[in-house]
């Protein structure tokens, strides 16, 4: 693809992007992060909105797979702000919901609850099932990580009726659940109840 896009063109660049992201996706993801490394001032002057979304949210996902938080927080604040003057609700919240899982990893915890808040607030308006379940879980970490254990319970249960209704890869959601909660408990100082969640992972259906 980007033998066949002019360069300095907006195809150009998003075919850049899109090459990092599957470099990023395959393990090599800081050749990837170095590659993107240049391209910031040619995002900031592309005028298509819903273009424009998207390659930020690639640039957040190549940083983040290359532990490059701030930079990768910097994206996705980047793309969040974009899609709200745009009118793009979906992304947006998911937008929000990566930078709660970005900056509870940073360890701004109070951060990551309130964008996770956020975006779950707007994932239920806009009625995305598979969506609100994982900004439903990256709340339910930041609330663990900011010790919000009873807040963290409630969310949590939550996602498991979301994963309840979503064949397959509610599973999977309700695993990680179960695994979030096992943290949970270990925070409150309870070994016991923390070993019974661990004990409750489903099987099957998991790959």
């Amino acid at each position: 693809a980007l033998a066949l896009a002019d360069a300095g063109s907006d195809d150009a660049l998003s075919a850049c992007l899109l090459d990092a992201a599957a470099l990023a996706q395959s393990g090599d993801a800081q050749a990837a992060a170095a590659q993107v490394g240049t391209l910031r001032t040619r995002l900031l002057a592309l005028t298509d909105p819903l273009l424009a979304v998207n390659l930020w949210g690639y640039l957040a996902m190549v940083y983040a797979l290359a532990g490059r938080l701030d930079e990768g927080i910097d994206a996705l604040q980047m793309q969040r702000r974009l899609a709200q003057a745009s009118g793009q609700a979906d992304d947006e919240a998911t937008a929000l919901s990566s930078l709660a899982g970005q900056y509870a990893q940073r360890g701004d915890v109070e951060l990551a609850v309130a964008e996770g808040l956020l975006a779950v607030q707007l994932q239920t308006r806009l009625g995305a099932g598979l969506a609100r379940a994982g900004a439903l879980l990256n709340l339910a970490v930041a609330q663990v990580s900011l010790y919000a254990l009873r807040d963290a319970l409630q969310t949590l249960q939550q996602v498991h009726e979301a994963a309840a209704s979503l064949p397959g890869v509610g599973a999977e959601l309700a695993c990680i659940a179960q695994d979030t909660e096992s943290e949970l408990w270990l925070r409150a100082h309870q070994p016991q109840r923390a070993a019974a969640a661990l004990q409750a992972l489903p099987t099957e259906g998991v790959s």
